[in-house]
């Protein structure tokens, strides 16, 4: 086999670092985690990094990239580097507040007439501190400072009044997914199942309502702290009550074609 360059391995990209080297060993090797480590034994621990980074940051849209790896719909190395394209080349894309009614795609949200953001990094990274601060059970207010340094990141100067209070609703709204609870959580509650209400926790606490992700047996067993062979039944409760819904189903078989795509509800 060709020696193989890797775009992303020594960037500061770790995303991208994560669905390449998950690109490359499914494409290349076949999935084989070994004959993938002998490869490249020097990203051993940049690896676990990459890891811990996309569970933490990974956006639908990653989680999506991720899913289509493993399931075999990205077949060739040329067509994933198309498929992430976009993460690559800056771009911008107006957005508009929503109103609390069912969400859209992160970061459409915009504002009619002059008051409209340009600028999808600022948004995906305001989005990402919605998560830290709902988990710390903070106010938008408290994170000013914060707001502030991202707007000097992602050079957004001089917005208007109407901009600024936009960047807080929008803010707030992605809090507010986060922590969002209604009927059905009341009906898993009610069900007295331990490892049921551990795992739709788990589940909620990583992804805001209306995300996809991607849910591996291996890793839903690991965070619901269960046997593998208990979480086909844990999801398909979940599923019942209405909590999520399964987009695509896995493939039974090893690990690199188990993995479910599903989509948080509440």
């Amino acid at each position: 086999m060709a020696k193989i360059k890797p775009h992303f391995f020594n960037s500061k990209f770790a995303l991208l670092a994560l669905l390449e080297w998950t690109a490359i060993q499914k494409i290349l090797f076949k999935g084989n985690q070994q004959d993938m480590a002998e490869a490249f034994p020097d990203m051993h621990h940049t690896h676990a990094a990459w890891v811990a980074a996309f569970d933490r940051q990974a956006k639908p849209e990653h989680r999506n990239i991720y899913a289509e790896i493993i399931k075999g719909d990205i077949a060739t190395l040329p067509a994933f580097y198309a498929r992430i394209d976009k993460f690559v080349t800056p771009r911008t894309a107006p957005v508009k507040p929503r109103k609390k009614v069912r969400s859209k795609p992160a970061g459409k949200a915009a504002r009619d007439g002059a008051d409209i953001i340009q600028n999808q990094p600022l948004l995906d990274d305001i989005k990402i501190m919605a998560f830290e601060l709902a988990e710390q059970n903070r106010t938008p207010e408290s994170a000013t400072d914060r707001v502030v340094q991202l707007m000097v990141k992602h050079n957004f100067f001089n917005p208007s009044d109407g901009q600024i209070k936009l960047l807080f609703e929008y803010l707030e709204q992605q809090m507010a997914n986060h922590l969002l609870l209604d009927r059905v959580e009341a009906a898993i509650i009610d069900t007295d199942d331990k490892n049921l209400i551990f795992m739709w926790n788990k589940i909620k606490r990583r992804y805001p309502k209306d995300d996809n992700f991607v849910w591996p047996s291996s890793i839903a067993a690991k965070e619901g702290k269960c046997s593998k062979s208990e979480v086909r039944p844990i999801m398909q409760k979940l599923e019942t009550l209405g909590a999520i819904t399964r987009l695509e189903s896995g493939e039974r078989g090893g690990y690199s074609k188990r993995a479910a795509l599903y989509r948080r509800e509440i």
